[in-house]
């Protein structure tokens, strides 16, 4: 007779234990952070300093650098065709 088959959850490549224990992980460390920031107040610069400067470069890069990689492909372009 075999065996029954597996819940969904437990199947072999199911994720969802590794998600749970990854956001369980996630939620231990920022309970840990705002015990740190309240006798510490100056450690939010770390958080603030990141969500300032990453968001300023994601635009940069989406002003300039595509922009700027449009035209070197013009230019390879005409360069080809010469």
């Amino acid at each position: 007779m075999p065996p029954p088959p597996m819940p969904p959850a437990n199947r072999p490549g199911s994720n969802a234990g590794t998600m749970i224990a990854a956001m369980l992980v996630l939620a231990c460390a920022a309970g840990f952070f705002l015990l740190v920031v309240i006798v510490n107040p100056f450690i939010i610069g770390i958080l603030v300093i990141p969500l300032i400067v990453v968001p300023l470069g994601v635009v940069q890069y989406l002003l300039w650098g595509r922009w700027l990689a449009k035209l070197q492909a013009e230019e390879k372009e005409r360069e080809a065709e010469k």
